[in-house]
């Protein structure tokens, strides 16, 4: 799920949140992502995956 958006210039961070159990196994996962989109003429032309949303939200330079 989707839990914020921060927009800094033509970049995007996207911060996510994944809860999920799986099917076959019953492993339960938890975990907080962001990808950073950098957007061009309304497009994603490149994008970056954290494991950390915090160092995400550093990287366009703004604080958690």
């Amino acid at each position: 799920m989707i839990q914020d958006t921060v927009v800094a210039g033509d970049r995007v961070a996207v911060l996510i949140h994944l809860a999920a159990v799986g099917r076959a196994s019953g492993i339960e996962v938890d975990t907080r992502y962001a990808h950073v989109w950098t957007m061009r003429d309304g497009k994603g032309v490149e994008v970056d995956a954290y494991r950390d949303p915090d160092a995400a939200l550093r990287e366009l330079g703004v604080s958690a």
